[in-house]
């Protein structure tokens, strides 16, 4: 099932890819253009996508049923070279599908306006700007939809009805829960996918809506292989409880902004409508209003205490409670170790509550609109980008790289490169006889330990030497240059 995974997800970022970008790009422009080359490329890819998913699918739900109904056969019938036939076969026959399409497609000669009231580009929206005779490519299309969308549609839904036939017969109720639980997600991936596929080409004409069309569009092209990961991993019990949370977090947060947003939305404005700073909030927006602001600064005070003031009661009271239980632990590495686990949340909760305290709740006082810019730009972007710096410390080879970093002397560093010491050596040994003072300062300032500088300067000062001195000198100059290449 994994194997079959791995392959959608694939297939879904290759989906989105074919649409997403082309409909950003054209948010920022005025005119919004696409290439006849372009149009043919994009239904090339899409067609090869969809027509790739609907028989993944249907390979899915084969191994749904095999896994349920043969489970002591599952390793021989599901094998991996079966899984791989599966999959090349569907992206065979999305292929195959793409290809006749496409190539049917561009023999068309197109006229008129050349406008396609859409987001992409679509073998039935070219159809209607073609003034050739499509009859062969409405029978193609036609053909195509039986065979690539029908057909697995068909093999899926009764592979169900076999797979629930079989639940059905397991006398307890746990197993019966259990064995379901293995087919739930794609089930719920087969019916948004089939069924948003089935409104978005088989609904009927009568009360067509252009706005309709396109919503249907964006939900069956990127909102259903957005769902996809989400979907398969609710699976997961510690994934629906964190979700859970993460979901009840963003909802919170929606509401709030909503209320505060309809209620500034009512306001009457006047004045010079100025706000000396450099982002637009609530309390600065309601010292330009000349209506009665009561019920916003009474929501302004309600949404401080639930959204701002109930969270961090609770993160004090867990982290006393952690404290008190990290302290009953009798031994000193295993404090250090539970407190390690959460010193990067705490480092975090710290700096963001203390700003927004600072920003928010600092007296009127000795105000300064450049201490409020300053406080603002710490609150707004400084404490977001620490975030990731924070929890990414808690890496033992992110410390150990920085301790290295923080250990080196600074003359190892030059234009952003980092030499080896040995490599120091030597430019320090050229300009000993000009420079003495200095390197005698940089050696005794951190490596003067190290046997390859001594030997060099040694050298320097002793002057000639006869041949066998230099071979041993040379030989000692290796093994002391092994030597600082391992510092």
């Amino acid at each position: 099932m994994y194997y079959f995974l791995s392959n959608l997800s694939f297939l879904d970022i290759c989906y989105t890819s074919t649409t997403v970008p082309v409909m950003l790009v054209n948010f920022f422009r005025e005119k919004k253009t696409i290439s006849y080359e372009g149009c043919l490329s994009q239904v090339f890819f899409f067609v090869t996508c969809a027509g790739t998913e609907c028989v993944l699918l249907a390979a899915m739900a084969y191994d749904r049923y095999v896994a349920i109904c043969r489970p002591l056969q599952y390793p021989v019938l599901m094998s991996v070279t079966v899984c791989a036939y599966l999959v090349a076969g569907s992206w065979l026959c999305g292929l195959v599908n793409s290809m006749t399409h496409t190539g049917l497609t561009a023999t068309l000669s197109l006229c008129g306006p050349n406008q396609i009231s859409h987001f992409l580009c679509e073998v039935p929206l070219l159809l209607k700007l073609s003034c050739s005779d499509t009859s062969v490519n409405e029978s193609v299309l036609y053909v195509a939809s039986a065979t690539i969308g029908l057909s697995p549609c068909l093999i899926t839904v009764v592979s169900y009805i076999l797979i629930i036939s079989a639940i059905l017969k397991i006398p307890s109720a746990q197993g019966r829960s259990k064995a379901f639980s293995t087919c739930a997600s794609h089930l719920t991936v087969v019916i948004i996918f089939y069924g948003m596929a089935n409104f978005n080409y088989d609904r009927p004409r009568e009360g067509y809506s252009l706005d309709m069309d396109i919503l249907v569009s964006v939900l069956f092209c990127i909102v259903t292989p957005m769902l996809n990961p989400i979907i398969y991993s609710l699976r997961n019990k510690e994934v629906k409880v964190c979700a859970y949370l993460v979901a009840g977090s963003w909802l919170c947060g929606l509401v709030n902004s909503m209320t505060h947003t309809g209620l500034t939305a009512t306001l009457s404005l006047c004045g010079p409508n100025q706000i000396s700073h450099f982002l637009c909030e609530v309390p600065l927006l309601l010292k330009l209003s000349c209506s009665d602001t009561s019920v916003n600064e009474s929501v302004l005070y309600v949404a401080s205490a639930t959204i701002g003031l109930s969270p961090c009661l609770i993160t004090v009271v867990s982290y006393i409670l952690i404290i008190s239980a990290i302290l009953r632990i009798p031994s000193a590495e295993g404090r250090s170790k539970a407190f390690s686990t959460c010193a990067s949340h705490l480092t975090v909760v710290i700096i963001f509550y203390g700003m927004a305290n600072f920003n928010y709740d600092r007296p009127r006082e000795g105000y300064s609109l450049d201490m409020d810019i300053l406080v603002s730009v710490l609150f707004c972007i400084v404490t977001p980008m620490l975030n990731p710096i924070i929890y990414s410390l808690r890496n033992k080879e992110v410390k150990g790289a920085l301790r290295k970093l923080a250990g080196r002397p600074w003359w190892l560093l030059s234009n952003g490169q980092v030499h080896e010491t040995w490599e120091v050596v030597l430019v320090l040994a050229k300009c000993y006889s000009a420079h003495k003072a200095v390197i005698m300062e940089n050696i005794d300032g951190g490596i003067s330990d190290c046997p390859c500088i001594q030997a060099l300067v040694a050298t320097i000062d002793l002057g000639p030497q006869s041949d066998t001195d230099k071979q041993e000198e040379n030989h000692q100059e290796a093994k002391d240059q092994v030597f600082c290449e391992s510092l």
